[in-house]
This record gives C-alpha cells, sequence and structure tokens, in this order.
C-alpha cells in the first residue's frame, strides 16, 4: 500500500523520492483513514498505484488544509521528478498556509480519478508508465520490469482459458461459466451468455468465440445474446484471424468464415498424413496460422502431435517440430517465439516468421510440477496465464447397471482405453498405454483366471474389435486394418488397407464396417478375403463413423453430425429402409446387447440405454439414462456392454485433479528474452 510507482514497475534505480511517496501514503492514511489505493488483492493495489492518480485527500477529510491537500499531491505523483526533491520540502510544504501546486495540478488530480494509464513527457522521451500486473510494460528507456507472478482461484476447473490481447483481462470457463477478469480488479465477472461456454477474446477484447451446442457463436463480452456464425463439427476449435476471420477446423480440414457471418471458405479438407487440422493460433503477419497436426487424444496419439506452419494464400502446411501433448496450447508470442505444452511443462522456440527458421532447441518457461498431466495456457501482450491439472489415469473395472465400479484385479498400471467384450462376454479386449515407453497396445484381459496378456507390443493401435467367433481381436494401425488370435498363439494377419486413417471397426462373419477420414469421417464396408471390395456406404458433408454393427448382422448403429450435433442413427444394414434417429438429445460411440434388441451410447458423460423394436424398419420403444463416467466421452470409446445388457466394461478415470488457480506471469517476455533462465 504505500510502495512507489517505480518500485512496482522494478526500476533498478531508487531514488530518495520513492521514500517521499512512501512518506505521503502514510500520511494520507492518517488524514482519510485509507491509503491512497486499496483492493482486496495485492496484485489489484499495485496496479492502481502504478495506472491511477490518488484521489485528492479532501474527497475523504473535508477539513484537511487545502495546502495539506496540495502538497500531498505533489510527493504523491507519478514521476519522481514531479515529487518533492526532499523530505525537508516536504515537511515545510504541510505547514505553509501558502503552499499551493501548479495551477492545474489539483484539477488533474480529480479528474484522474478513473482508471487510465498516465503518459506523461519528459523531454522527447514518451514514457509510457503502465501495469507490472496485466502484462503491460514500461516502453520508454530504462530497465525491464521484473517477472511477477500471482494467482486467481478458481472453484471449478479450467476448460479453457485465454489472455486479451493488452494482457490485462483474463477468459475463462468450465462447463458453460464464462467468466472474465481484468487483473487490476478483485474479483472475475460471469458473463451470462445463454448456455455458450468460451474460447477466445477478440482482439480488441469486446467481443468472445464460443459454443452453443454445435454453433460457433460470437458475444459481446458486456453481455447479450450470441450471434450464431456457423455449424460446426463435434470436437471443433475456433480462433480469430488477424484479418476479420474466424477459422476454425472441423472434419479434419481446415476453414474460415466472416466473423459476421457468411460464407464458408474451405482452405484445407484434410492433412495429407491423415491427421487432423486443429487451428492453434494466427499469426500477426495476416497470412499464417498455427495448427498442431495430431492423430488423437490418447497417449500414443497426443505424443505423435507436430505443430505446423499454414500458409492461408498458398493454403498450405509446413511441418516446423514435433510437440507432444501440446493439445493445451500452441501460441505465437510477439518476442518472435512459438509457446507451446510439452507434458507438465510450458516451453518456447524461437520462430522468424519471415523466414520460417525455427529454433534448434525449445527452454522451459514454466514447469507446473511432477504431478501435474495437463496444462492449458494462453498468453497476450506480455501475460502469460497457465492452469495446471492432474488428467487422472483411466482403470479397467466392471460396472453394473447402477453404476457400480469394480476394478479388475491384476492390472499394470498403465492408461486403459476402448474396453471391447467379448461375444462370448468372457473376456475384454482393452488398449493399454505402457507409461514407460507411452507404446499403445492391444492387451486382453481373461475374467476366469484374472490374467491380462499382450496381444500386440509395437505400438500405434487406433481402434479394436472382436471377430464374431471371439477367437481373434481385429485392430488399425493408421491405414492398416490387421488381426490376431486372443492368445497371440499366432501371427498378426493384414486383412484390410485403406487410403485413408481407420477409426472405429465392426466386425461380423463375412465384412468389416469401418470408420475412415479425418478429412470426413466416413463409413465404409468390405468383405473378408476381398479387399477390393470395400465401398463407402456413408458419406457426405457432415461426420458419419462409430459404426456398430448389431448381432444379428442386420442393423447399424453409427453417429452422424448432419443436424450440428452428434446423434445416435439406426438403419438397416447393407439393405433398403430408413434410419431413425435413436439418442434425443446427441450421442456417440454405440454399442448392442447380444439380442439386437437394446443399444446403448455415451450422452456427454451419461450413459444411455434405448429398447428398440423391429418391423419393417426400427421403432424406439423407451429410452432411460443410466449412469455417468467421470468425463464426457466423445473420442476414444470408454465403455463396452456385456451380452446380457446388465453389466459393462468401463475405463474410468481415477486421481483427476481439477485446476484450483489459474497461474499469472506478468512481463514473461523477460523469460522469452533471458532464454528461459531467470
Amino acid at each position: 500500500h504505500y510502495m512507489s510507482p517505480e518500485q512496482a514497475t522494478a526500476e533498478k534505480e531508487i531514488s530518495g523520492r520513492s521514500d517521499i511517496y512512501s512518506l505521503a501514503s502514510v500520511l494520507y492514511e492518517m488524514l482519510a483513514g485509507d491509503p491512497p489505493f486499496t483492493a482486496t488483492a495485492a496484485q489489484a493495489v499495485i496496479m492502481k498505484i502504478i495506472t491511477e492518480h490518488a484521489p485528492p485527500v479532501t474527497t475523504r477529510r473535508k477539513n484537511v488544509p487545502a495546502n495539506v491537500n496540495d502538497a500531498l499531491a505533489k510527493a504523491l505523483e507519478k514521476l519522481p521528478a514531479d515529487r518533492f526533491e526532499s523530505a525537508q520540502l516536504f515537511g515545510q510544504a504541510l505547514v505553509d498556509p501558502h503552499f499551493t501546486t501548479a495551477a492545474g495540478v489539483t484539477a488533474g488530480l480529480a479528474q484522474g480519478r478513473g482508471r487510465r494509464v498516465l503518459l506523461p513527457t519528459l523531454g522527447a522521451v514518451a514514457l509510457a508508465i503502465a501495469a507490472s500486473i496485466g502484462g503491460w510494460m514500461l516502453r520508454g528507456p530504462g530497465p525491464t520490469p521484473n517477472v511477477i507472478r500471482f494467482s486467481i482461484p478458481v472453484t471449478r476447473g479450467v476448460e479453457y482459458l485465454d489472455v486479451s490481447s493488452d494482457g490485462a483481462r483474463v477468459l475463462y470457463g468450465s462447463g458453460r461459466d464464462a467468466l472474465v477478469r481484468n487483473l487490476d480488479e478483485d474479483s472475475a465477472r460471469v458473463i451470462a451468455q445463454d448456455g455458450a461456454s468460451a474460447t477466445r477474446l477478440s482482439p480488441d477484447g469486446r467481443s468472445m468465440l464460443g459454443r452453443v451446442e454445435d454453433v460457433i457463436v460470437v458475444a459481446d463480452v458486456a453481455g447479450g445474446r450470441p450471434r450464431p456464425v456457423v455449424r460446426a463439427e463435434p470436437l471443433t476449435k475456433a480462433i480469430w484471424g488477424a484479418d476479420g476471420f474466424v477459422y476454425f477446423n472441423g472434419a479434419g480440414g481446415l476453414a474460415r468464415i466472416a466473423a459476421t457471418g457468411g460464407a464458408v471458405d474451405t482452405l484445407l479438407r484434410s492433412d495429407p498424413s491423415g491427421r487432423a487440422i486443429i487451428v492453434m493460433d494466427a499469426l500477426p503477419d495476416r497470412r499464417s496460422l498455427l495448427v498442431l497436426l495430431s492423430a488423437g487424444t490418447s497417449g500414443a496419439q497426443a505424443a505423435s502431435d507436430t505443430v505446423a506452419l499454414f500458409d492461408i494464400a498458398s493454403r498450405t502446411l509446413t511441418p516446423l517440430f514435433p510437440a507432444a501433448f501440446s493439445q493445451g496450447g500452441v501460441r505465437y508470442s510477439t518476442t518472435g517465439h512459438i509457446l507451446y505444452c510439452e507434458g507438465s511443462r510450458i516451453v518456447a522456440r524461437s520462430f522468424d516468421i519471415s523466414s520460417g527458421e525455427v529454433g534448434a532447441e525449445p527452454f522451459t518457461l514454466v514447469d507446473a510440477g511432477a504431478l501435474v498431466t495437463n496444462v492449458r495456457f494462453a498468453i497476450g501482450g506480455h501475460t502469460l496465464a497457465y492452469a495446471a491439472s492432474n488428467a487422472g489415469t483411466r482403470i479397467l473395472a466392471l460396472a453394473d447397471r447402477q453404476g457400480t465400479r469394480r476394478p479388475l484385479a491384476n492390472l499394470p498400471a498403465g492408461l486403459y482405453e476402448a474396453p471391447s467384450v467379448s461375444p462370448r462376454g468372457d473376456r475384454i479386449a482393452v488398449l493399454r498405454t505402457n507409461p514407460n515407453d507411452n507404446l499403445r497396445d492391444v492387451w486382453v484381459y481373461d475374467l476366469s483366471s484374472a490374467r491380462l496378456s499382450p496381444v500386440t507390443q509395437s505400438g500405434g493401435i487406433g481402434s479394436i474389435a472382436w471377430s464374431a467367433d471371439g477367437l481373434r481381436v481385429a485392430y488399425t494401425r493408421g491405414t492398416m486394418l490387421f488381426w490376431r488370435r486372443f492368445d497371440a498363439s499366432e501371427d498378426e494377419a493384414l486383412i484390410l488397407r485403406n487410403s485413408r486413417r481407420f477409426g472405429r471397426i465392426s466386425l461380423t462373419s463375412e465384412k468389416i464396417v469401418f470408420q475412415e477420414g479425418p478429412g470426413a469421417w466416413d463409413v465404409g464396408v468390405a468383405t473378408f478375403g476381398a479387399p477390393q471390395s470395400d465401398s463407402l456406404i456413408l458419406h457426405g458433408e457432415y461426420w458419419e463413423g462409430a459404426p456398430a454393427v448389431s448381432p444379428d448382422g442386420r442393423w447399424l448403429a453409427y453417429y452422424s453430425a448432419e443436424g450440428g450435433r452428434a446423434q445416435i442413427f439406426v438403419q438397416p444394414f447393407l439393405r433398403p429402409g430408413r434410419k431413425v434417429q435413436v439418442s434425443p438429445i446427441g450421442g456417440i460411440n454405440a454399442s448392442w446387447s447380444a439380442d439386437s434388441r437394446r443399444l446403448f451410447w455415451m450422452q456427454g458423460g451419461q450413459l444411455m440405454e434405448a429398447t428398440l423394436r423391429f418391423d419393417a424398419d426400427v421403432a424406439v420403444q423407451s429410452v432411460q439414462a443410466l449412469f455417468r463416467l467421470s468425463v464426457s466421452n466423445v473420442g476414444t470409446p470408454m465403455i463396452d456392454v456385456f451380452p446380457d445388457g446388465n453389466r459393462f466394461a468401463v475405463t474410468d478415470l481415477e486421481g483427476v485433479t481439477a485446476a484450483n488457480a489459474i497461474s499469472v506471469v506478468s512481463n514473461f517476455s523477460r523469460l522469452l528474452t533471458a532464454g528461459g533462465r531467470k
């Protein structure tokens, strides 16, 4: 409360006039009852010291003599040169009833009660005094302010995070509660946006990109109804461009649309390598984007993520460097660096926009700690904000219809995903990522012996399914589909090769049904032993995927995003007939009971069950909610049903710790210029 502005901005040369300021602050409090600036948080006090004029003491204590009021005003000037030269002169002014400051000083103080940055002129040099807190920097000659770190408490975790371009405001939230926190204020403000979850602040800080269901919207930060911009696919991410466009990824490709709406301009339909293109940041040259090329969100898939440069004019992708586990953020800093996540760390590489050259070695800016598995971050101006959490680990368990879990015994450590119950219900195939080498392989758990055994040991597995006789497990590696006996007693065999990457698969005794993409997820079918027989049976402009053929071979369940939101549909399999929407309010990853009469799917984190009736077509008799998983299940399936429809194999989360604070690093650019050493 008594710190001078030059101390708050970490000036290296502090003169006795700093003590004059502090002495005046104490006197001010003695007269008015409070220091010149108050707030509930230390960083907010410092912000006010740097950016605001102290209100005249007479506004708080009317009977203070005019000379004392003016003496305090002079002693509390922002620039040291404008204060008293010595404490002796300050003392003389306090007892001299005729002392007054130059005309206009008191008026200037009265006008300066609102928040604004003082821009005094000293000779020919304009000293822009701005906040160390909030990311502003001292722009004139003199030392760079010190790095300042503080935290903002949060109560419900952090799913998205952004910082305004001037570094003075943070946007964050979890679920559909979007909050904005000005860093010179004591608390955050909830933005009521009719259920819109926020993602990014506009360059001018007045608007935000968000989502309402599967629609990208623009909303005013000050409040009001969101305005739809474009309908998007599931898992779409969007950013503001530097050219007035909104850039977003969908169906594996990249597109843009004017922020005011209009026609969609598809820039790139897919990455030639078959990976999804996730848009991350727009560069200030107005011609380039930073994107992440990713094969998926699992441990083994995210380990192969790559940061790439997209040239908007030529519509070409240039891979820059590998960046494992970077979906928590990839941003460009005007210091000439790319910042990105690497496990629990935020690291940086030097980057030349004009040449596209990247520094050879990254250096660490922030290490969130050994217990952290998930970091989200954003930058704006000279402010870096990040939220660290523990994503936990996935265990393999059995669950009943009420959701009561029983972890399976004798399981080694690892990340378990995509459980698949055998047709007889005696075994569970599962994908396990080894924590030691990060390889994702197929394993089979025998329920009678409580033993887990590997089927593959080479890594890189994408999805799995049992053969109809329950003797083999089929699995994908990129564009190839293999199968192998469940006990690994025979060599693996290639059964299908595709031009695009495989997604989920489903097998009958004669057919292979597969999802392919990610340029635009479609569903195809092929006949065993006839590799050239494959053809697409579901193919459109919207995503269609996660095919599941009923055990009797008559019906196909899948999800489609044709209405703008992923829904579960059922239609006759390779027979004429109409399709029927089964899920009422969204769904993905369907599984059948053995009698082909019940269908299960995930609606966010909720397991749903539908009872179906079949005549010439399918009809929905009833739909009910069963139990919830720890997190939403929108990618790799995390649940499968046993033949009886009453038990489930679940890979659920344990050890999850949500972020309880947003850490702010002000003047983080000093870390960049120092190569991360300070």
